[in-house]
């Protein structure tokens, strides 16, 4: 755990007890929330076991998820934040416009709205078509 000071501990309290309620909602072992502002962790909290299992191993900073389709979330949000931001211009645009360390070879004709809606057909090397469907 981080050394966060006092203040900054308590400003997260809130949504720290809303992740923890929801953790009891939905019977999960475990919940987490990390956050970060201008590249500073301002939030690390960690709740619960890894397993239902007698002498389970707490949740701590080297735990790992399962976290599933939760990414389509948090792609969406970061999409519709680009563009609100207008640091996307549109959703019909390339994704490699927006991102240098990408093989072009591959993602040559993807588009954000590919991304957006799991349509995107990726092409290998080899000329076969890979289809996302998640």
């Amino acid at each position: 755990m981080l050394n966060l000071e006092k203040a900054e501990v308590e400003s997260f309290k809130a949504i720290n007890d809303y992740v923890s309620e929801v953790k009891s909602k939905i019977s999960a072992t475990a919940a987490a929330t990390f956050i970060i502002h201008n590249d500073r962790i301002v939030n690390e909290w960690y709740s619960g076991v890894h397993d239902n299992f007698k002498n389970s191993r707490l949740v701590d900073a080297e735990s790992r998820f399962n976290v599933a389709s939760v990414r389509k979330t948090f792609l969406g949000f970061s999409i519709s934040a680009a563009l609100q931001q207008r640091k996307i211009k549109s959703l019909d645009d390339l994704v490699i416009d927006y991102l240098n360390d990408l093989d072009n070879g591959v993602l040559d004709r993807t588009t954000i709205r590919h991304l957006l809606t799991h349509t995107h057909g990726l092409k290998s090397r080899d000329s076969r078509c890979f289809f996302a469907r998640n």
